[in-house]
């Protein structure tokens, strides 16, 4: 007999990624604009960026925010270090603990490469529950005409009705 629970079981321990594709616009201006809808309540594994166009040579910084529905934005990664000419496949990642600095530095002068949720450059695998919402990301101190960023979140969901949609 085919046990339904083990199948909701399955589906919520899975683990699973949404990405949202770069536009000129994320960069081009000092802004803020919506990437992730919050679905339900969802763990949130891992919020990474790839930069798929190499970045301008304008210091421009990264911030990641969270509106509940309903509710006041919380930044929930403050303000990165420069991007300032960062080339294509490099990796922007959040640690997962509220209040730190968005990654931008994390391997060094290793392109191709990023930590998301490991022991390297100070990422804690750190995961939240989070409810429905909206996340978005902050660009600030300069304009960048020419980079693109996809952003990708790793996501848990918590129920059959929980999910993450790109925006």
């Amino acid at each position: 007999m085919f046990d339904v629970r083990w199948l909701k079981s399955l589906y919520r321990n899975q683990l699973r990624g949404v990405t949202r594709t770069g536009v000129a616009a994320d960069c081009a201006t000092q802004h803020a604009f919506n990437v992730f809808q919050i679905n339900g309540e969802n763990v949130i594994v891992s919020i990474i960026g790839k930069v798929v166009a190499d970045k301008a040579v304008g210091a421009q910084t990264l911030e990641i925010g969270f509106t509940p529905t309903g509710g006041a934005r919380t930044i929930i990664a403050i303000a990165s270090a420069t991007t300032a000419s960062d080339v294509a496949n490099k990796y922007y990642t959040w640690d997962g603990v509220l209040g730190t600095a968005v990654i931008v530095a994390q391997t060094g002068d290793v392109i191709g490469v990023g930590a998301a949720g490991s022991a390297l450059a100070g990422t804690s695998k750190a995961q939240n529950i989070f409810c429905p919402g909206i996340i978005d990301i902050t660009t600030a101190a300069a304009n960048d005409l020419t980079g693109l960023i996809n952003w990708t979140v790793l996501y848990k969901p918590m129920s059959i009705n929980s999910s993450v949609t790109a925006l």
